[in-house]
């Protein structure tokens, strides 16, 4: 079995907690990308795809139901990232998509779904900055 992951808003990690155990769909939350396979690793590649930098090093805030290393995790996105696909423009979907497809990490990823999938998290992000809202990932096994 994969990764089963929700992309979704909240204002902090306290909010973001009410994703645990069930996932922000079942936690009350309004805007929710739905996807699966996804780790926080493929998230900060979308920096890179986007800029062509790598990305510093960052502490990952990783949010657990009682401090269970089975998961399921929530993981907030570094602010790198949300600031790198607020830099997508509306015609660059696909060129970057497809240089994020090329990275290990995603071996295997078709373009096209991960253009389809980005189209939703730079909406997903901009929702975010223009409410007060941070993009998280919520993953379970």
């Amino acid at each position: 079995m994969g990764l089963l992951n929700e992309f979704f808003l909240a204002v902090d990690d306290e909010d973001a907690r009410r994703a645990l155990p069930d996932g922000p769909s079942a936690g009350g939350f309004a805007e929710v990308v739905m996807s699966g396979g996804f780790t926080n690793l493929e998230v900060e590649r979308i920096h890179e795809a986007v800029l062509g930098t790598q990305l510093a090093p960052e502490p990952m805030g990783v949010l657990t139901e009682d401090g269970d290393p089975e998961g399921p995790w929530v993981i907030r996105f570094p602010e790198a990232v949300t600031h790198a696909l607020l830099e997508v423009g509306g015609d660059e979907h696909d060129a970057v998509a497809a240089r994020w497809a090329g990275f290990s990490e995603l071996q295997g990823s078709e373009p096209a779904d991960l253009a389809g999938l980005l189209l939703d998290l730079v909406d997903l992000a901009a929702v975010g900055v223009s409410s007060g809202r941070a993009p998280y990932l919520w993953i379970c096994m």
